[in-house]
């Protein structure tokens, strides 16, 4: 076995992992029946197998607080009511006295009535709990089964996967321990005083287990499944030598030897950088064995089968289901202890052309859409291993399987038809369709509340039959209203007259909806939902919480560039893009320039590649885009957006780039697909190649790739870079790159008025928002003498459209915000005063990090990992909130 250490603690692992969908599992005896599995040999019955003969309460702190009493979730009570319980089971089967218990409920500031109000909470959680809550002496103890706590199930795995006898039983044991947790422990209450160190420690001891497992994998065949969950860990937990050993290892192991010494090349180099040292000695025989082939790294049994275990960072555990896109699985993200569900999509989906060239545009669009009835996506990516979508975890099931129970009635349908209705009303605000809304895709709380999920996949998968109409989604809708009231999911021309006699009237609603012209049918979900309100006889007006306000979406992007998927919000640049576009055409090099401020990412991004996926340029409907930054190592950057949209892994790939620079050129030729294909590179902030790239000679060979693919006649290659003008004197220092660079040059200059005016007004207007008279004109006067002006009117108008008065921005409220040149000032002179101490010495460590200072020109702003900042001497509850207030009004 593989032993390498770098800490005299217990090792700690940390990746993030989500867990996927939790259906039918109530307490904790179904969820041990769920992961049973053959005995263990030499380590014997656990508790686990013992639990089926134990009956009465359960209890759960491996994530939010929750109890069972025999089968049924007990009502726990408000916060301080379940922080005693809590508590208890903190240190279950241990008296805790009444002062402590008063201390912790109350964080050390109780009040003159602790004492009878704690007796209150005691009494409230005994009358649902039974009598395993008693009292002892002058304190209080849950008296607890051997297996009825998740975290001593969790312990007594975790210790057999430690003693266990062989990689196989360490590998069960380590992977049923794991399958327990289903949040940070003890949920929100974990950050509370008294609890947050046991909720650390039990952190740890998860994280250690995951290591356990993860060793097992490798020594039982399963390499190649953990390398992506190890490439996520190693960069989450970057100074974990041990973590790298096992990449190192796995990759090796997989046939990527040259990979493998890259890691422990960027190991070397990174410990060098951050902490003045070399790997350690373990370290450097792994790399030597790894050099010289030592047959001991060898993996005997080549006949082993690999599961899936995770992906970029994701911890897969059992798969839910089969869908129509793909496989959905169940797994834990470590890193904030948060249960997701995860589908992979099926190879001949993401491997499809027209799939990899619209995926990421069409999930990034999607994935910003905030509405409390659609299912939300937290995370997406594709490569040439497959595609996943990350979403939050359903706790129910979907509208189909439901409807085996039978017919729905009226009021449940019109409730549906409420909360399904308003998150498609809110899709079509946002200028999307859903476009194939099924019975499906539709999913049901516990509670019965609806979301929608699949939004953006059914126009992506090859051959699909995807309608663009919004009023189709509205006739989808009427659809599934007529099932659920049918109690059917078969196709049917009957009335539903015929099948529910009670729901006569409801005839000619249905009628109109599948009306043969499009014009005759119910345009908004509004007007269906309220056309069966009228038929029933009820309210007009649906008045129910849980259907939105709709508030309006703000088409302004406060200080961030436009993205390719906010295109219908980019107005007033129309001749720029055309210029652009005329300039990609006929070049293979084009370099956008202009001040900080002007504009440049916003013009490719939202006006150039869209522009581009539309056909503007002959053939480019069909080009395939990469985007990178080329942050500190621009060679793993370019290697990672190529990845992105590359059907196949070309081997030894970043070899390949940095071999020579004419290696570019190669890979490319490998990526694209068809002779009438291009890939465009788009390369933004082009000047982070002069201000964050320490190495001369890997900035040098970047610029001769770039110049060789750009006077290669063969090429396949075409890039789009945006440089900022105060460092445009530096890449005309490489003459050869120079003169490329000057070929297809685009000053980017300011907007006239007329492209102000139409930056302006027009996203307001297109979400139905007016503009005082006299507002327009103000505010360009103000931005046209200001420097880098663009992006302070930007956020002024994100600040006005938040305080417009009955839906109009009005000149008093950009008075009172402070115009372009206060608001953005203002807003993050409030945000700092309103923090405490703490919170601003979290603030002007964050943002001292967010800048790089140059001496050759203006300081620049810097990208930088939260795991970075979670090496900070902070305390990183304060460093969140920090970021959280900042970041919730753009200013990050």
């Amino acid at each position: 076995m593989l032993m390498v250490s770098d800490s005299k603690t217990t090792p700690t692992y940390g990746i993030g992992l989500l867990t996927f969908w939790r259906r039918g599992w109530k307490t904790l005896g179904d969820v041990q029946e769920s992961l049973k599995v053959a005995e263990l040999g030499s380590v014997g019955m656990t508790r686990l197998e013992h639990r089926a003969t134990i009956v009465g309460v359960e209890y759960r702190v491996l994530g939010p607080l929750s109890a069972f009493s025999n089968g049924e979730p007990a009502k726990l009570g408000g916060k301080r009511q379940q922080m005693v319980l809590a508590v208890l089971l903190s240190t279950p089967n241990e008296t805790v006295s009444q002062d402590t218990l008063i201390d912790s409920v109350w964080a050390g500031e109780p009040p003159e009535s602790a004492i009878p109000t704690l007796h209150s909470y005691v009494s409230n959680l005994r009358k649902v709990l039974g009598g395993s809550l008693d009292r002892e002496g002058s304190g209080y103890v849950v008296h607890l089964a051997d297996s009825s706590l998740d975290s001593i199930l969790f312990e007594d795995l975790s210790a057999q996967a430690r003693s266990a006898g062989s990689p196989t039983e360490a590998l069960e044991a380590a992977e049923r321990a794991l399958r327990l947790w289903h949040g940070r422990p003890f949920g929100e209450l974990g950050d509370e005083p008294a609890l947050i160190g046991e909720a650390r420690r039990l952190e740890e001891s998860r994280l250690a287990t995951l290591e356990i497992r993860i060793e097992a994998d490798i020594e039982v065949g399963n390499h190649a499944a953990v390398i992506q969950e190890l490439g996520a860990l190693t960069a989450e937990y970057p100074y974990r030598e041990r973590l790298r050993g096992f990449l190192m290892l796995a990759l090796y192991r997989a046939g990527r030897q040259a990979d493998a010494l890259r890691v422990f090349q960027e190991t070397r180099r990174f410990l060098g950088d951050e902490l003045g040292i070399e790997p350690s000695a373990e370290l450097q025989q792994l790399e030597d064995q790894i050099l010289t082939h030592d047959p001991n790294l060898d993996f005997k049994d080549r006949a082993a089968t690999t599961a899936e275990r995770a992906a970029r960072g994701y911890e897969l555990h059992e798969m839910i289901k089969e869908t129509p896109f793909g496989e959905l699985f169940r797994g834990f993200q470590g890193s904030i202890g948060r249960e997701v569900a995860v589908l992979k999509l099926h190879k001949t989906i993401s491997g499809d052309a027209k799939f990899v060239r619209r995926f990421e545009t069409e999930m990034r669009a999607v994935s910003e859409l905030d509405h409390p009835h659609l299912v939300p996506i937290f995370d997406f990516w594709r490569d040439p291993d497959g595609a996943y979508l990350v979403t939050a975890l359903p706790r129910g099931a979907s509208t189909g399987e439901i409807l085996a129970g039978g017919p729905w009635n009226i009021s449940a349908v019109i409730r549906f038809v409420d909360q399904v209705g308003s998150a498609i009303s809110y899709i079509h605000r946002n200028g999307m369709v859903h476009g194939s809304l099924t019975i499906e895709s539709v999913l049901l709380d516990q509670e019965s509340n609806a979301y929608i999920s699949d939004l953006g996949l059914a126009g992506l998968v090859p051959g699909s039959d995807r309608h663009e109409s919004p009023t189709e989604d509205v006739t989808a809708l009427a659809r599934l209203a007529f099932v659920l009231l049918a109690g059917s999911e078969s196709p049917t021309s009957e009335s539903l007259s015929s099948l529910r006699p009670d729901l006569a009237e409801l005839d000619a609603i249905f009628e109109r909806a599948s009306h043969r012209e499009e014009a005759g049918r119910y345009q908004k979900p509004e007007d269906f939902g309220r056309a069966l309100r009228q038929a029933v006889g009820g309210d007009v007006v649906a008045v129910t919480s849980e259907v939105p306000t709709g508030s309006r979406r703000n088409p302004y992007k406060g200080l961030r560039a436009f993205k390719e998927s906010e295109a219908i919000d980019y107005h007033g640049r129309d001749s720029l893009v055309e210029e652009l576009t005329e300039a990609i055409s006929s070049n293979r090099l084009v370099t956008v320039v202009g001040p900080s401020g002007s504009g440049k990412s916003s013009l490719v991004r939202a006006g150039l590649l869209p522009a581009l996926r539309s056909g503007a340029v002959a053939g480019s409907g069909n080009w395939l885009i990469a985007e990178m930054f080329p942050g500190t190592h621009p060679f793993e950057e370019l290697e990672a957006a190529l990845v992105r949209v590359a059907t196949e892994r070309p081997a030894a790939m970043h070899e390949e780039l940095t071999s020579d620079d004419r290696g570019l050129v190669r890979v490319a030729k490998k990526i694209v697909g068809n002779d009438g294909d291009e890939l465009v590179v788009l390369i933004d902030q082009f000047e982070e190649l002069f201000s964050l790239v320490s190495s001369e000679s890997s900035r040098r060979l970047f610029l001769d790739s770039l110049t060789a693919a750009a006077n290669d006649e063969r090429s396949r290659l075409r890039f789009v870079l945006t440089l900022r003008a105060d460092f445009f004197d530096q890449p005309l220092q490489y003459p050869e790159f120079g003169e490329v660079l000057s070929g297809g040059l685009i000053p980017i200059t300011p907007p006239s008025e007329e492209g102000l005016t139409r930056a302006i007004a027009q996203p307001a207007r297109n979400v139905g928002v007016d503009l005082q008279p006299g507002l327009v004109t103000r505010i360009i006067d103000d931005v046209r003498d200001e420097p880098g002006g663009l992006p302070l009117m930007q956020y002024a108008l994100t600040e006005l459209f938040n305080n417009r008065v009955n839906n109009t921005m009005t000149l008093a409220a950009y008075e009172e915000s402070g115009g372009v040149a206060g608001a953005l000032a203002n807003r993050a002179d409030e945000i700092y005063g309103d923090l405490s101490d703490e919170g601003k010495a979290a603030a002007r460590n964050l943002f001292l990090r967010l800048v790089n200072v140059d001496e050759l020109a203006d300081d620049t702003r810097r990208r930088v990992r939260q795991t970075e900042l979670k090496g900070l001497s902070l305390d990183q509850t304060i460093l969140d909130d920090v970021i959280q207030q900042f970041g919730a009004f753009r200013l990050l």
